[in-house]
């Protein structure tokens, strides 16, 4: 996937975040983690470095807070199938961003984030 494959992969992922709540104790950066995503998903067009940081950051993979573990979060309410559903898309995006990432660091001979086979292989075995 190329840079903007990757921000409409954001963008997407972004929609589905904003569709609910954001937990708190899964994210603990400023705004949402539907804003973090199209605020990422800009520096695409404008800052194509800056885009590549952030795919590879802390915020997105990091863990506890991250926007990773909104894909662990639990149903803050909404009808079970719309909530699978949400699911669903957030992980199988999440694991496309980082085959993609994990592709790029091979391709720069630059090491990844470390926390990526860990959600990849999350992301990978929840599929139906």
């Amino acid at each position: 996937m190329n840079a903007a494959e990757l921000a409409a992969e954001l963008l997407r992922l972004a929609e589905v975040l904003k569709a609910r709540p954001p937990d708190p104790a899964h994210w603990v950066h400023e705004g949402t983690p539907a804003d973090f995503l199209k605020a990422l998903a800009r520096l695409a067009e404008t800052d194509e470095a800056a885009f590549w940081r952030g795919l590879d950051s802390g915020a997105l993979w990091a863990g506890a807070g991250s926007v990773a573990n909104q894909a662990l979060a639990a149903n803050p309410g909404l009808p079970e199938p719309v909530w699978a559903a949400q699911q669903a898309q957030l992980r199988e995006g999440l694991a496309a961003i980082a085959r993609a990432l994990q592709a790029r660091a091979r391709e720069t001979g630059r090491p990844a984030h470390p926390d990526l086979d860990f959600w990849r292989s999350i992301f990978e075995a929840s599929r139906p």
